[in-house]
């Protein structure tokens, strides 16, 4: 599939897509710790009902596979979020979608048959707030704020290509809204605005939604989620330049939790496309499931 779309996008349509940051030192050591991934099978066990079925915060999906929170999707396809939405609704499974995305939430929530949450970088209260909102009222069921970063690391494919998404294309949801419009920048003052512990209390004032924390990566830091009232939190893995150079993050992951005895609250990751999220003890799931996305 991967090598089909290649030979249908544009040249630099795909770098972006599938590029990382800097040298991609992160996305190349995640990519063989996947591969180191085998699978055990059980075998002489009847096999007569067979259900992949799982739960995500008290929603059931068909599978433990969910499509992850993409940008720029309208590159890949006209459709764009709608198209991604529809397929996971028709195979019964989950959609998150992503920040600044080139269809509204309303538009998604028509196309989509299964659950909804939204992920959002914290560029500003008002646009928070806002998005918040907008999604709560549109029938989503979870609002996922990423706090590893804004916007993505420095990527040299794009650079050596001079290309950048078109901003026109993005944000839907703000195009009445030029007011907030002006504060949906990924800058180094939206920077500065990087969620804090003191101010994960504020996130949940705003919406009766569930607060999944996205980018965790320790152990350590799901128990202070969980301690702060979070729901799940999602250990993410994505080959930006924060991450350069650092221990395969589904290893670490992994590690810290057996080290530090955090049972079900501790989660596992991976890169390149998937990330497993939800451990097999979570109360927020009956077993591990994988979010498929760049």
């Amino acid at each position: 599939m991967e090598a089909m779309a290649k030979l249908r996008m544009a040249h630099n349509t795909w770098d972006y897509v599938a590029g990382g940051a800097a040298d991609e030192i992160t996305l190349r050591r995640n990519r063989e710790a996947f591969d180191e991934i085998a699978v055990n099978p059980r075998y002489l066990q009847a096999l007569t009902e067979r259900d992949t079925s799982t739960t995500v915060l008290g929603r059931r999906i068909e599978m433990p596979v969910m499509a992850a929170p993409t940008g720029a999707q309208f590159l890949a396809h006209s459709e764009a979020e709608v198209a991604v939405a529809r397929g996971a609704g028709a195979v019964g499974t989950l959609t998150t979608v992503a920040t600044g995305a080139s269809r509204t939430v309303e538009e998604v929530a028509e196309a989509a048959s299964g659950p909804l949450w939204l992920q959002l970088y914290h560029l500003h209260d008002d646009l928070t707030e806002f998005m918040a909102g907008k999604a709560e009222a549109a029938g989503f069921s979870a609002l996922c704020l990423t706090v590893d970063g804004v916007g993505t690391g420095m990527k040299e494919r794009d650079s050596r290509n001079d290309f950048s998404p078109l901003m026109g294309d993005s944000w839907a949801d703000l195009r009445e809204r030029p007011d907030l419009l002006e504060r949906a920048r990924f800058d180094e003052e939206s920077r500065s605005r990087r969620p804090t512990w003191e101010k994960l209390a504020w996130f949940r004032s705003i919406t009766s939604m569930p607060l999944v924390v996205k980018g965790i990566l320790t152990a350590r830091d799901a128990v202070k989620c969980a301690e702060h009232g979070v729901d799940p939190s999602w250990c993410r893995i994505t080959a930006r330049a924060s991450s350069i150079r650092r221990w395969p993050r589904s290893r670490r992951c992994r590690r810290s939790s057996r080290r530090s005895g955090t049972g079900w609250r501790s989660t596992s990751t991976r890169e390149c496309g998937a990330a497993r999220t939800f451990s097999r003890r979570s109360p927020w799931g009956r077993g591990p499931s994988w979010w498929v996305g760049p």
